[in-house]
Parts: structure tokens; C-alpha cells; sequence
């Protein structure tokens, strides 16, 4: 793909696939061999982003961090922006509230590719940390798509069914073939993308205000542990360059990841709460495999 740069450009932390266009993994989300997608490299902003940057809107500067990973070859500029002004034009106010529309961006991207390829797909999502009716409410009168959103018996299952039923759908090439799936939920890299640029927003808010001194005054961003595709979108924000002293992961009695710090187990507990399926955190697999040593 010589019209694709290295961010532009995806492949399976597992290894399994590799030169993959924005398109096919936003069209399949999880990897035949259970890896998850990221991109080849994680570019640098501009060097003068922060002056360049600093009075855009949201919908202007969620374009800019957009071209980066998308190619143009992909999705044409002019059809880039109209995607992410139908995400984010729903706002009664100028101040968006990026986590409210997360979904949008990575629905219309489905719809988008999906109405050209003029071929239906099934949008496969399940009830995880609330995100299931998220995925109904996104994909509400999108074109060529079905939803089927999976939840665990008993609602709250101790065994994790349902993430085990969804993987294994994927790893099905029969399945994957007559079905044509894709997962809309935070394992997909598009929810990613857009999470990524309420980083850069808030960080330049910041830059706006006059009590902020950039020279002296440190930043840190606290969020909680979720499925990780939160804060995984806050490291890769901070690889790109967004100043960050740390991303602090807040967490409750589903502390997986707390756990396999103390102990070096990653291990599965009862969940508690109406999070559907709190056990493994999917995402800290991309962020295991991007930091390597980097990791503290």
C-alpha cells in the first residue's frame, strides 16, 4: 500500500496479519487469530501543533488527528469531514462532550465503508461496561448493518461467556465468511481513534486557559480502568506527543489489571456491579504489546 503511511498501515498484536487498511480493521475489529488491531507506527504530531492547533474546533482538530491513521486513498478528505461533522453536529452546545459520541465516529466510519462496499455486514457488540446499548443507539438507521448485541445469562456471568462466545465467532473462518462480522465495542480501533482526540482537546483547553502554565504546571489524566481502551487512548496520545506526567487508571473491586501488577497473574474474578463482563480487560493487550519496556 505505497498510498499509506506506517500509521496508516495495520497489523494483529499476535502477528497473524499484517498491511492491513484502516478499512479492514474497522470492518472486522478483532483478528482472525485473537490479536487485536494497531497501527504499524504511532507518528508524531506536527511540530508546531500546539500554537497551530490551539484555537480549532473539535470537528477540526478531530480531522487532523483522523488523517494521520486514515489515508486519503481510503477515505477522501471532503468525505473524512462530513463523517465526523454527522458524528459530532448532534451537540446543543459548541463544547463537545467527546465521551457522549464516541460511537458515532466509529458507526458512520462503518456505514461508510459498508454502503460503498454495497454489501451488508453484522454489527457484532455485547453488553460490556454499558457499551451494548451504546452500539444499539449508534447504529440506529445506519445502512447495511445489523446489530446483535450478546449479553451473558443471568446478565452478570462469572464465567465470561459472552467474551468467550465473541472470540470464538471470530476465530471461525466459516462463520467469518457467511456472516461477514465485525465488533463495534472498544476492541476496535476506531473507538480508539476517537478517544485519542478528546486528549489533544483537553490538553489544549488547557493551553487556552491563563491560569495554565505549561513551563511549570504538570498534566495528568485520571480515568477509570473500564475495558482499557480509555486510557489506552491517553498512551497512545501521550506517544504522539501530547505532554503527559501520567495517566493515573482508576479501578474498583474488578481489578484485574491491579491484580496482575501485584502478582503477575492475570486471572478472572466474579464481577460486581451491572458491568456485564468486568474480568479481563481486552484493550491492555494492545497497550502490553505497544510499550514494551517503555511500561512502568
Amino acid at each position: 500500500m505505497f498510498s499509506h503511511t506506517a500509521s496508516q498501515r495495520y497489523f494483529s498484536t499476535r502477528g497473524g496479519s499484517n498491511s492491513l487498511s484502516f478499512e479492514d480493521v474497522i470492518l472486522k475489529g478483532l483478528a482472525p487469530d485473537g490479536g487485536l488491531y494497531i497501527p504499524e507506527e504511532i507518528p508524531s504530531l506536527p511540530l508546531n501543533w500546539q500554537d497551530d492547533w490551539r484555537d480549532l474546533s473539535f470537528e477540526e482538530l478531530a480531522l487532523h488527528i483522523f488523517s494521520l491513521f486514515i489515508s486519503p486513498a481510503e477515505v477522501p478528505p471532503s468525505a473524512l469531514r462530513d463523517i465526523i461533522h454527522r458524528s459530532y453536529s448532534t451537540f446543543r452546545v459548541p463544547n463537545v462532550a467527546p465521551m457522549v459520541t464516541l460511537d458515532d465516529d466509529q458507526r458512520n466510519l462503518f456505514e461508510f465503508f459498508l454502503v460503498r462496499k454495497n454489501e451488508s455486514k453484522s454489527g457484532n457488540d455485547r453488553s460490556h461496561l454499558t457499551t451494548g446499548s451504546a452500539a444499539i443507539y449508534g447504529l440506529r438507521a445506519k445502512k447495511d448493518v445489523s446489530v446483535f448485541i450478546m449479553y451473558p445469562t443471568g446478565k452478570v456471568s462469572a464465567i465470561q461467556e459472552t467474551q468467550d462466545f465473541v472470540k470464538a465467532l471470530f476465530a471461525d473462518p466459516l462463520i467469518n465468511k457467511t456472516q461477514s462480522l465485525g465488533a463495534v465495542n472498544s476492541i476496535n480501533w476506531a473507538r480508539i481513534l476517537a478517544q485519542i482526540v478528546y486528549y489533544v482537546s483537553s490538553y489544549l483547553a488547557l493551553r487556552r486557559s491563563t491560569s495554565f502554565n505549561p513551563a511549570n504546571d504538570h498534566v495528568r489524566f485520571v480515568v477509570p480502568t473500564g475495558n482499557f481502551g480509555d486510557v489506552l487512548a491517553g498512551f497512545f496520545a501521550k506517544k504522539l506527543g501530547v505532554p503527559s506526567e501520567s495517566l493515573v487508571v482508576a479501578t474498583n473491586e474488578n481489578d484485574i489489571l491491579h491484580r496482575f501488577w501485584q502478582t503477575g497473574a492475570y486471572e478472572k474474578n466474579p464481577v460486581h456491579g451491572p458491568a456485564a463482563e468486568g474480568g479481563f480487560v481486552e484493550d491492555g493487550a494492545k497497550v502490553f504489546f505497544s510499550s514494551g519496556p517503555m511500561l512502568e
